[in-house]
């Protein structure tokens, strides 16, 4: 009977024989014969990158002191154990390989490694085992594989890891100890969108109290119940896009202080969820485009809007008014973007804080206005405008913008000219838009309104004096035959 050769046992015998060469030659030698083909060999900085070599297995013959291995865009199916021989490696990036398995303990000898990506494969399998030995790695990437299900204890031989990308896969479920043996405070950043979902996974993230970051978008959550999120004492980043989220439960954001940016865009919200919003005070940018909103009524983000500096309401085609005093309390927006809501005709004059004074951009574009009230926002103080997309009736209720869009375009000029690094390129355009009947642009149309005006304003006078005479020729008789009511006629 034949026996069976051990393949890894082949795999040592050549590594040998490659290490025996170094000692020959030396390193510098080493690299350049050792190069597999198709690959560069970087015997300076100890890379070596295979980027669409063709390579079918993994090489086993490099330099063993090597930090940085780059195989991209290849034909191999498994991840063996020649990393075993290079246990001086720092940083692997074996993305877009086909790969379908990583081999039990594969990593055990790179105890150095801070940096593993394994993205666009087809790795549909992981267990405890298969990052046994990365006692060091800070950054782990499964992006755009196939797994389904995170084990129990997976993450336990990399305590460190401060940054785990899981998006676009197939995860429908984990283990309510997933993530139990990472050290406390240390995992900063988690990547779980696109993936199937159905629920926040409130156990299995439960011992994660320092993530600074958690992007969700993309899971099929429907619901956020109470406490989803409230064992998170240091959360600054909130992700929850294209979820179909139609009920936001009051106290689902409880315990999120931190919050700085929420994103809720693209879900199936009918309203706005205020009461939900006061338990994230501190919040400075918040999404909410995309959402069956019909209507901003008053106060709508008046209990999330102390701190907020970004607001984002797109996209939502059932939108069609924007209802006095909506952002009451934002007053220090710095960026407005309300766009592409084709239904949206109407923005009360008071929707905004009267005491913002910070607003620098306010995106106006794309929406169904005919008209804006000149006493909206502090206009000269823009350095980004758009109106451009809407159905302008350019009348003498629009009179005041051709002046604003001028004396913005001046200063952006200035600015522009004067290299100002925080006011330049797309930061600072000022787009004008077009009369919907003449399709001339507000910046050139001549409004010819100031006889309206002075009309305006002298009806205004003679109903004061009316008045006044009115309220004068009700007096009493002997109040008005005296010096002081013939001083009150005399004004």
């Amino acid at each position: 009977m034949v026996k069976r050769q051990d393949p890894y046992a082949s795999r040592l015998v050549i590594f040998l024989l490659a290490f025996s060469l170094i000692n020959l030659h030396g390193p510098h030698h080493f690299v350049q014969a050792m190069c597999p083909e198709k690959c560069t060999c970087d015997d300076v900085n100890l890379i070596v990158t295979c980027i669409k070599a063709g390579l079918e297995v993994m090489p086993n013959t490099l330099n063993p002191r090597l930090r940085t291995i780059i195989y991209k865009y290849n034909n191999f199916p498994t991840v063996d154990v020649s990393l075993r021989f290079l246990s001086k490696l720092v940083s692997v990036d074996l993305s877009h390989n086909h790969i379908v398995s990583i081999s039990d303990k594969a990593f055990a000898r790179n105890s150095d490694m801070n940096h593993l990506k394994l993205d666009g494969n087809k790795i549909a399998h992981v267990s405890n085992k298969t990052f046994y030995g990365l006692s060091n790695v800070e950054v782990i990437s499964l992006r755009g594989n196939a797994i389904e299900n995170l084990p129990e204890h997976l993450f336990k031989f990399a305590p460190k890891v401060q940054k785990i990308d899981l998006a676009r896969n197939s995860i429908n479920s984990m283990h309510a100890q997933a993530f139990q043996g990472i050290l406390k405070d240390h995992l900063k950043i988690l990547h779980l969108e696109n993936n199937f979902l159905t629920s926040v996974p409130i156990e299995a993230l439960r011992p994660l109290v320092g993530l600074a970051e958690l992007h969700l978008s993309g899971n099929p959550i429907k619901v956020l119940p109470a406490n989803a999120f409230v064992h998170f004492h240091s959360l600054t980043v909130l992700e929850m896009n294209q979820c179909k989220i139609a009920e936001v439960h009051n106290l689902a954001f409880n315990g999120l202080g931190t919050l700085r940016s929420l994103k809720l865009g693209d879900n199936n919200l009918s309203e706005v969820p205020s009461e939900a919003l006061r338990r994230v005070p501190n919040l400075h940018s918040i999404h909410l485009d995309r959402n069956p909103f019909e209507t901003l009524a008053s106060d709508a983000l008046t209990p999330v809007c102390s701190q907020l500096k970004r607001l984002d309401i797109s996209g939502c085609s059932k939108l069609t008014s924007i209802q006095s005093h909506a952002f009451q309390g934002c007053a220090g927006l710095k960026h407005v973007t309300i766009s592409m809501n084709r239904a949206l005709e109407t923005i009360d004059a008071s929707a905004f804080d009267s005491s913002m004074t910070s607003l620098h951009s306010l995106d106006l574009s794309d929406n169904g206005l005919k008209n804006v009230p000149s006493s909206l926002v502090p206009w000269l103080r823009l350095k980004s405008l758009d109106l451009s997309g809407n159905p302008w009736r350019c009348d003498c209720d629009l009179s005041f913008l051709p002046k604003i869009l001028h004396t913005l375009s001046q200063k952006s000029n200035n600015n522009t000219d004067k290299k100002d690094a925080n006011i330049s390129g797309d930061n600072n355009k000022i787009i004008a838009g077009q009369c919907v009947e003449s399709g001339q642009s507000l910046y050139d149309v001549k409004f010819e309104c100031e006889d309206r005006i002075f009309l305006s304003r002298n009806s205004q006078i003679q109903a004061e004096n009316a008045k006044i005479n009115s309220e004068s020729s009700e007096l009493p008789e002997e109040f008005s035959n005296s010096k002081d009511s013939k001083k009150f006629n005399s004004r």
